[in-house]
């Protein structure tokens, strides 16, 4: 029988300065700690089943912002964007193990928000997916969704796609979190799906 879990949401946080430092807005457990999973990936598939992409490479940004502006733009689920999410998850599993798992990846919703006051531009991500693992004994699914924004003087395109990319791997690690601690328990690595 499948379940549905939805992770806690992230906090959204903002940091107004005109020199960011995007590790203050996220924690780094993903880049130097493994969760462990009990299984094996044997493989991945990623799905897109956002009504809206947008065309062109990236967001548009203003040379000259006005107040109370909103550009939003829907990046491709691109190569890069996959190889992100499908790094993270090979590493938070336990490769060689006997259990072996399809995972499946749905992207739900990711935005890149831009927006202008008097005083400051305002670069905002949102991404939500849908995290299902898959073997002959059933399936476990999860949803996580990730809101981070910073405020500044002026908006980049490096800093607006980092920001994407370091979401995106926030998501992704809070929806395996979400995915162990519902349905792998700390004493066995045979962990079957809950009916």
């Amino acid at each position: 029988m499948d379940h549905k879990i939805l992770a806690a949401p992230l906090l959204a946080l903002v940091l107004l300065t005109s020199c960011i430092k995007l590790d203050k807005l996220f924690q780094t457990d993903y880049n130097t700690a493994s969760l462990r999973i009990p299984g094996s990936v044997e493989s991945i598939e990623f799905h897109d089943s956002r009504t809206v992409i947008s065309q062109g490479p990236d967001i548009s940004l203003p040379v000259f912002s006005k107040p109370n502006q909103l550009i939003q733009y829907y990046p491709q689920f691109n190569e890069t964007h996959k190889r992100i999410v499908s790094d993270l998850i090979n590493r938070n599993f336990r490769p060689g193990s006997l259990r072996g798992y399809h995972v499946d990846v749905e992207i739900i919703d990711g935005v890149k928000q831009f927006s202008a006051t008097f005083s400051q531009e305002t670069e905002r991500v949102k991404i939500r997916l849908r995290i299902t693992l898959s073997n002959a004994a059933g399936s476990m699914e999860t949803e996580a969704w990730g809101d981070y924004y910073v405020s500044s003087a002026d908006a980049k395109y490096k800093r607006f796609e980092e920001l994407y990319r370091r979401t995106l791997q926030a998501v992704t690690y809070e929806g395996l979190k979400d995915i162990k601690s519902k349905y792998f328990t700390t004493y066995s690595s045979s962990v079957k799906p809950r009916e």
